[in-house]
């Protein structure tokens, strides 16, 4: 697996302990913790799948601006 589908799926599974923390009363401070920590995780998630991503995609030139689907001609003037 990728790194970004495991920080998917661990971010993913702390919002769902978060939202069980939150319905059970007697788990109520754990979720605000978990609430006030969220943003670090948040924070991480986005970090990992922008430093895993790898663009597939032709390197654009210095006349195009990267509408890959239109046609050059349908445009308009340049």
């Amino acid at each position: 697996m990728k790194r970004s589908t495991i920080a998917a799926v661990l971010a993913t599974l702390y919002l769902l302990i978060y939202c069980f923390c939150l319905q059970m009363d007697a788990l109520r401070i754990i979720g605000v913790g978990l609430y006030f920590f969220s943003p670090v995780v948040m924070i991480g998630l986005a970090m990992i799948v922008i430093k895993d991503g790898k663009y597939n995609g032709p390197e654009l030139g210095e006349e195009e601006f990267g509408y890959q689907d239109r046609d050059k001609k349908t445009l308009g003037p340049v």
